[in-house]
């Protein structure tokens, strides 16, 4: 049969006139409608429609496509050649929480493998606000939006400068308490400081009542700074204990102490290991002036003394002696004699013998009698080559003694006869000039 019209009823197959039509050509339209089932027994376009009407039927109501949205859909369509184990769907299903960027994400643990200059990046908001990086590149953890000079160093802090609360500072504290015990104070340049159980917070405070130390450099000075006796929150008042300015010059403030065995515990030189001028010798007790310069003044010489010097034991001098005011309350070598009355022959004052070239003794004469007699002596004696001089003046009362010396050095005395003799006595102190 070949219908050869365009007509919404070109091809019609129905029971009867009344019927339903059951199957109908539409040449206007080139549609074939089919009212009711299909059955047939072979393959359709190469195809068997049961088998996969079937498989149809377990997509849509076994696994459940029908419940999926055109959106969801679409996300399944944009895998495209990406594909996903059943590991990595699992990697999903455990993360059970939400991975969007508003997200608060918790994990165990998390390693970043990459190279690169933000590697992990923390920021408030867009490309601004850095707080937090890691540069894998240059191997440096980076904390505020600043950057430093290159190969400064791993840690990088940056702050606004001269602030207390957004100042690259760092402090540390423990779970004892909330006080810092230590803290880097990175104010500004040229006042840089670390505090040990010490803080700045607008104000210097104290984080421990035994001691504060402080470590500063200020207005091109580097100070050690110390407090104590301060309750912890409380203000304090920073005290300085040395410090050294750009020209090297150290200040104490506070005293010093050296406490080593050492023959060089202390040294002062002029450069290297030579020119030595003072030194501490701990391990043998000496104190050493090692300047060879001589003295002319009391304002030359190695050893210049402004007030007195006070010297509990001997003192050897190997030049000359000179003393520009009066020689008083010496303790010289003194000593004490008995003398005779009226001795004739010139006897030995025993006591009194030297062997140096020069010395000068200040003697007394005290004679008891009848009329007692006082007279002060000053002898200068000398050695002239193999023989030695005497020069003696006296002061007070006649008391008949006479002084000399033999060319051995003994200084030897004769006396008159005195009324009423009890005894003679002379005292005397004496300094030798080699």
């Amino acid at each position: 049969i070949i219908a050869d019209a365009t007509s919404a009823t070109a091809f019609v197959v129905r029971k009867n006139a009344a019927g339903t039509t059951v199957f109908n050509v539409n040449t206007s339209t080139d549609v074939v409608a089919v009212t009711g089932s299909i059955t047939v027994t072979g393959n359709v376009d190469g195809r068997d429609v049961s088998v996969d009407g079937t498989a149809l039927d377990n997509l849509t109501t076994t696994i459940g496509l029908s419940a999926l949205t055109a959106a969801e859909v679409d996300q399944l369509e944009n895998i495209n050649a990406n594909t996903i184990s059943s590991t990595q769907w699992g990697y999903i299903s455990s993360s059970d929480q939400a991975l969007a960027t508003t997200s608060d994400v918790t994990l165990n643990s998390a390693i970043i493998d990459s190279t690169g200059t933000e590697a992990l990046l923390v920021r408030k908001n867009a490309d601004v606000g850095d707080v937090f990086t890691v540069d894998t590149t240059n191997t440096i953890v980076k904390v505020g939006p600043g950057s430093a000079v290159a190969n400064t160093g791993i840690l990088s802090l940056y702050g606004t400068d001269s602030s207390t609360t957004l100042g690259p500072h760092l402090t540390t504290t423990t779970t004892v308490d909330i006080y810092p015990l230590i803290q880097m104070l990175s104010w500004s340049h040229d006042n840089i400081a670390i505090n040990f159980d010490g803080y700045w917070d607008g104000a210097h405070r104290s984080s421990d009542i035994g001691s504060n130390y402080r470590i500063r450099k200020f207005v091109d000075q580097f100070n050690f700074d110390y407090a104590s006796g301060v309750a912890a929150g409380s203000t304090i008042t920073w005290v300085s204990g040395f410090f050294m300015n750009s020209s090297g010059l150290v200040q104490f403030e506070g005293g010093a102490i050296i406490d080593i065995t050492s023959t060089e515990a202390f040294l002062i030189r002029k450069n290297g290991d030579t020119g030595d001028i003072f030194s501490v010798d701990t391990t043998n007790s000496i104190v050493h002036v090692h300047s060879a310069v001589g003295a002319t003044s009391t304002t030359s010489g190695s050893l210049q003394v402004d007030g007195g010097v006070g010297i509990a034991e001997n003192v050897y001098i190997g030049g000359d002696l000179y003393i520009g005011g009066s020689l008083l309350g010496a303790t010289f070598t003194q000593a004490t004699f008995s003398a005779a009355n009226n001795q004739a022959a010139a006897a030995n004052v025993t006591g009194l013998v030297f062997t140096t070239k020069a010395a000068k003794i200040w003697l007394t004469v005290i004679i008891d009698a009848t009329a007692d007699l006082y007279e002060f002596f000053e002898l200068s004696i000398l050695k002239k080559g193999a023989t030695w001089a005497l020069f003696a003046t006296g002061e007070g009362d006649t008391s008949g003694v006479v002084f000399s010396i033999t060319s051995g050095g003994q200084v030897q005395y004769t006396s008159t006869a005195i009324t009423g003799f009890v005894s003679s006595n002379f005292t005397w102190k004496y300094l030798e000039i080699e």
